[in-house]
């Protein structure tokens, strides 16, 4: 491991990376759905299917790029040049997405948008898959795994607010027209281009890892890759877990813009206050979730988190047009403070068994670990987001180019209330019953991390008798 570099600007760095890659995409999966059906006349299910297929794509890309990384050498090392080129080319295709030409519709509107998306996903992976391998690389303590994590989260609830609850505040009073969209993606974009660019300068002198040849994975490797993650018991179980709350959670951000304007009836200035008052919930619970899983572990604490948030979304359910607005405030702040231990035990839990693979095999995989994360990702969101445009399209819901409400049936209502309320508890029911089988905890690795020091140190002490030998 090269490099040292400030602890308080590591952290930092770890906002703004977060931060440039939550922007980026929240702004789509928030925006995205909504601008199309509504604003293009692209219908649910074609744009559901648009979105899975690129994010198929991509998932297949990540444990590609992952490879990729770990193979890179650069001046920079090895994440930092996927940072920096990630952070550039979300920002342009950001703009270019919701600056889809007038004149294009049907098919030819369809390649504009699948296009546009795959450079987009690609940008996505090349900004997560450095993020997440670095987690692993610039400390080997257990607890400073999830204080990092910590960081990470709150650089994804300030690019939530960057990415849901600025655009949609700039929609309310700048129309919610293709004009509107437009300069709001320019003004999410230029926030992205400069936090991205700023995080890769400030992570130079980090603590690195590099590859050595024992370590090389061929990047046409991708089925080794698969069976090497498969093998890691504690990677495995919080695998299967992962699918389904990222299934939950993505359903629940592509229908809350249509939940909000078509259930409760409100503008988007409500909209942008949901993202801001769960930023709120994420921001007060934090220190709270990190101080709980010292005392109960980590596992405990996540499997609390799935609970929360699968019940605090069926109480949606009940919520309408009218609904007093003390409740929503109340439901929002809930939704946030569980969110953040979704996010933040999910990506700590499986940075620790990314660190458990290498204490068993002595190999420095993280960006291929990373990318099959990714991967699960992915195909998670993209199953949720496809299954949520096809029930609204099979449930009769009506597309338009106006970009404001339209008369919507009661079953194409209904299928907003289950992608916004049914689904999510659903998934964090199927997760919470795959947790249960996760065995890792602060112990077992610090026994490990004992192990390895005294490999480290018996290796150092035969350099020091063949160097010895060799004098003589």
């Amino acid at each position: 491991m090269t490099g040292q570099g400030s602890p308080k600007k590591i952290r930092l760095a770890f906002v703004l990376a977060s931060l440039t890659h939550s922007a980026g995409m929240n702004i789509v999966t928030v925006l995205a759905l909504r601008y199309f059906t509504d604003n293009l006349a692209m219908a649910a299910s074609v744009a559901g299917l648009l979105f899975a297929v690129v994010k198929i794509y991509d998932g297949i890309l990540d444990p590609l790029l992952g490879a990729a990384s770990d193979r890179t050498r650069s001046p920079i090392g090895r994440r930092l040049p996927y940072l920096l080129i990630g952070s550039v080319l979300m920002a342009i295709t950001v703009v270019l997405l919701f600056a889809a030409p007038s004149s294009l519709s049907g098919p030819g509107l369809w390649l504009y948008v699948a296009l546009i998306l795959v450079v987009h996903a690609s940008a996505y992976t090349a900004l997560t898959i450095p993020g997440m391998a670095m987690v692993v690389e610039v400390t080997n303590d257990y607890h400073e795994r999830s204080t990092l994590m910590s960081y990470r989260v709150i650089g994804n609830t300030v690019g939530l607010l960057v990415g849901s609850t600025l655009p949609t505040w700039l929609l309310a009073h700048w129309g919610a027209d293709r004009s509107g969209h437009i300069k709001v993606a320019v003004v999410v974009a230029t926030v992205v281009a400069l936090a991205g660019v700023a995080a890769t300068v400030m992570l130079l002198n980090a603590p690195r890892t590099t590859m050595q040849d024992k370590d090389r994975l061929r990047l046409r490797d991708f089925g080794r890759q698969l069976r090497l993650a498969w093998q890691n018991q504690p990677f495995r179980m919080l695998a299967l877990a992962h699918i389904f709350v990222l299934i939950g959670t993505a359903t629940t951000s592509v229908t809350n813009a249509y939940f909000s304007r078509y259930v409760l009836q409100r503008t988007d200035n409500w909209l942008g206050n949901y993202y801001l008052l769960a930023t709120i919930g994420v921001f007060a619970s934090m220190p709270l979730w990190l101080r709980a899983a010292r005392r109960a572990g980590k596992k405990r604490c996540y499997a609390v988190a799935m609970l929360g948030f699968g019940l605090a979304h069926l109480t949606w359910l009940s919520a309408g047009a009218g609904e007093a607005y003390a409740l929503l405030v109340a439901r929002a702040l809930v939704t946030g403070v569980f969110s953040a231990g979704l996010i933040l035990f999910a990506y700590s839990m499986l940075s620790d068994a990314i660190r458990f693979d290498y204490i068993q095999t002595g190999l420095r995989r993280e960006g291929a670990f990373a990318g099959i994360t990714s991967l699960l990702d992915k195909i998670s969101a993209a199953a949720g987001i496809a299954g949520v445009g096809i029930l609204m399209s099979a449930m009769g819901y009506v597309e338009s180019r106006s970009g404001g409400l339209q008369a919507q049936s009661d079953s194409a209502i209904q299928a907003i209330y289950i992608g916004f309320a049914v689904i999510p508890a659903i998934a964090m029911l199927i997760s919470l019953l795959a947790i249960v089988r996760y065995r890792l905890n602060a112990e077992d690795l610090l026994e490990s991390r004992r192990s390895e020091a005294d490999r480290l140190d018996d290796d150092l002490n035969q350099s020091h008798v063949a160097a010895d030998r060799a004098s003589s």
